[in-house]
């Protein structure tokens, strides 16, 4: 079916730098846990923010660099799954965590990450970095799972997400 309006085509030359992406909002969701296989099962929201007017490409090559679009994530993560509203590029596994080859046109977009982590005991502690910085970052669990300590980071509220009640702590403008 033809389309009904004129399309619009955008074409971005590549050239941004790391310095143009920001991680804006960050939300990382507690969601369950399996006490008898050991794991905790994750999901995090990322919003990016292409400042530039130029798509930034990760450079896979250089290790160390900057212009590499990665996320952290604990040393015992499994079962990793990343969607997105970007087209194309791979998933591709670094030292702690992973990074994308996709290129980030300006603007917001918008991806989306599942991770187990394995645990052993009744306490679980890791690490979080954040690259390119970030204007938020939140954390919920389920009040009746576990109890959370972040240093750093503020009680903001609870909510209700279907029939479960999420407690939720946020920090701002991580550099």
């Amino acid at each position: 079916v033809p389309p009904t309006a004129p399309l619009e085509l955008s074409i971005y030359e590549a050239g941004a730098t790391g310095d143009a992406i920001l991680f804006d909002n960050n939300v990382m969701i507690i969601g369950w846990t399996d006490a008898e296989k050991g794991v905790i099962g994750i999901l995090e929201s990322v919003a990016i923010v292409n400042s530039s007017d130029r798509s930034f490409v990760s450079n896979v090559e250089q290790t160390g660099t900057m212009d590499f679009l990665r996320f952290s994530l604990p040393p015992s993560y499994l079962n990793l799954d990343v969607q997105s509203n970007l087209g194309g590029g791979q998933v591709v596994p670094i030292d702690r965590g992973f990074g994308l080859t996709t290129p980030i046109p300006p603007g917001r977009h918008e991806i989306l990450f599942t991770y187990l982590i394995e645990y052993e005991g009744s306490v679980l502690s890791f690490m979080r970095s954040f690259p390119f910085g970030a204007n938020s970052f939140e954390v919920m669990i389920p009040e009746d799972l576990a109890t959370l300590t972040i240093p750093g980071l503020e009680v903001i509220d609870s909510a209700n997400i279907g029939d479960t009640r999420f407690f939720t702590v946020q920090g701002r403008d991580i550099s």
